[in-house]
């Protein structure tokens, strides 16, 4: 019978980087190779269908990487993970977007796994009989405590019913009575066949619970086998560690640690002396031609751009001059209090850190709320949670009263969107509030990245008809579709509900739970949660 699981000579490494430069030297090979840690190194086991397999190990040890192959949230940098049938990973609020209601996350986590909204209609009531939350369940996960998430992943992802469990210390944080129902859960997994990964820092718990058991030490295996023999060890050898002195331990965990900090190249098997180059080899050669020739290029286009500036001169004398101007109005003019909500309709606006106008502090985006706090000639002084400074007064709208939120909803207003989009937005709504490598990871069809006015990092996909923005942190906040209909007669409806505009261009739109902002220009339509 062949194995649900098969792990053959796996490795996953880690590139340490102190700058972005460094991976382009890495990439181009003009340096020496950056440090790289070996998470795990070359483990293989077998598990056969309906096995349950503990997994143990002091922190460290690889256990969560572990976890994140085999749920195929990322790929090993050497050897084959062969998993037969679907795998759903258990960690605490592993898969849940902050920004949505518990509601809301139990359909955007199952249609990112595959089901249909009729089997997810039928199988929501038992999910939050089994979560068992009350009416947090339509509060955002955020407002979650630890506990409630680990119920809500953990109800959501068996009721999906997988083929492959992993369970990555999701019950360390519930009560006594949720542990017990989850365990009963997963006796009926085992008894329909089911193969189930449990890791845990608990020996009573594996003991309990699984068949077998491995011992993941600082990125290898140290043993996997009968969980009798196997948890006998372990403990004997906890015992030992606790045994030791503060100063003991951490010089044993760094020793470890250095194995991990493989100075050879452990995946590239070569020795210090094996790497020296030979110059008189010619594939070494070209390489290095290659190399002169990249940065020539590089050389010529700085100096095309250091023409192009000089032709840019004089514009910027004139915009000087225009500020200089705004500076002697600004000088004779009173301040006045305002301490007002505004709102940007500027797209984008710029923000200046000094009241002479002469430090661009950064731009702000069309639509974003900001407090307005005094009014200064032609300037307006505005902070919000990431920029503070002045901004002239036509780039921000006071308002009086909240905006008014129009009774639609997302799946109302995708009729002018393209298909690619309209018929998955779910899954990429369920991205927002995860970080940049998270998203770039889970993913698949990446076609570009770029930074646009406001600095925010953008991912492309889908050859650029639809991007993912990212806040200032790098967490994904917004999403952005580009070859919107401009001539849909539905969107032209939409238009007459906006609350904000800029000319006839850009308009901002609030429907339950998104801000909508639609900019006629250049075709594109950006959604953010509220």
């Amino acid at each position: 019978m062949e194995p649900k699981v098969k792990f053959v000579n796996v490795s996953k490494t880690y590139n340490f980087h102190k700058k972005q430069s460094d991976k382009l030297l890495d990439l181009l090979s003009i340096r020496k190779k950056t440090k790289q840690f070996s998470a795990l190194r070359d483990i293989s086991f077998e598990v056969k269908e309906g096995e349950s397999i503990g997994v143990i190990g002091i922190n460290g040890s690889g256990k969560s990487t572990l976890s994140n192959l085999l749920a195929q949230v990322v790929e090993p940098t050497k050897g084959k993970v062969q998993i037969d049938g679907e795998s759903s990973l258990i960690a605490i609020s592993a898969g849940l977007n902050n920004n949505l209601t518990g509601y809301e996350n139990i359909e955007l986590k199952c249609l990112m796994l595959g089901l249909r909204k009729e089997e997810i209609h039928r199988i929501t009531p038992s999910i939050i009989d089994f979560a068992d939350i009350g009416d947090f369940m339509y509060q955002p996960v955020k407002n979650y405590s630890s506990g409630m998430k680990s119920r809500l992943g953990f109800s959501i992802s068996i009721h999906t019913n997988p083929d492959v469990l992993i369970v990555d210390e999701a019950l360390s944080v519930g009560d006594q009575t949720f542990y017990q129902k989850c365990i009963n859960k997963m006796e009926e997994f085992k008894k329909q066949g089911k193969t189930i990964f449990f890791i845990s820092h608990s020996i009573s718990q594996i003991r309990s619970f699984c068949d077998r058991v491995l011992w993941l030490h600082f990125g290898e295996i140290k043993q996997f086998g009968d969980k009798k023999q196997v948890l006998k060890e372990y403990k004997e050898f906890i015992e030992w560690f606790n045994s030791l002195s503060e100063k003991e331990k951490k010089d044993y965990r760094s020793t470890m640690l250095q194995e991990q900090f493989d100075p050879q190249e452990f995946f590239r098997g070569k020795t210090r002396s094996s790497k020296k180059r030979n110059k008189k080899d010619p594939l070494f050669q070209i390489k290095r031609t290659l190399q002169i020739l990249f940065i020539c290029i590089l050389l010529l286009t700085s100096t095309l751009f250091m023409f192009v500036d000089l032709d840019m001169y004089k514009e910027a004398s004139k915009d000087n001059n225009q500020m200089d101007n705004k500076v002697e109005s600004n000088e004779q003019t009173i301040n006045k209090e305002i301490n007002k909500n505004g709102i940007v309709i500027g797209n984008p606006a710029r923000v200046y850190s000094d009241i002479e106008l002469r430090k661009t502090g950064s731009t702000i985006s069309f639509g974003t709320p900001v407090l307005v706090i005094e009014e200064t000639g032609n300037l307006y002084r505005i902070k919000n949670d990431h920029v503070s400074g002045y901004v002239n007064l036509e780039e921000i709208k006071l308002l009086e009263k909240n905006i008014e939120i129009n009774k639609l909803f997302l799946e109302d207003i995708l009729v002018f969107t393209p298909n690619t989009f309209s018929a998955a937005y779910s899954f990429y709504i369920a991205h927002l509030g995860m970080p940049y490598m998270d998203v770039k990871s889970s993913l698949r069809g990446l076609t570009g990245e770029s930074v646009n006015d406001t600095g925010k990092k953008i991912q492309y996909y889908d050859g650029e008809n639809i991007g993912i923005i990212f806040d200032e942190n790098d967490f994904a906040e917004s999403i952005i579709v580009s070859n919107i209909n401009i001539e849909d007669p539905f969107l032209n409806d939409l238009l007459t509900l906006a609350s904000i505009k800029n000319g006839e261009e850009v308009y901002l739109i609030l429907i339950n739970g998104y801000e909508v902002i639609i900019n006629l220009h250049d075709k594109k339509m950006i959604l953010k949660p509220m």
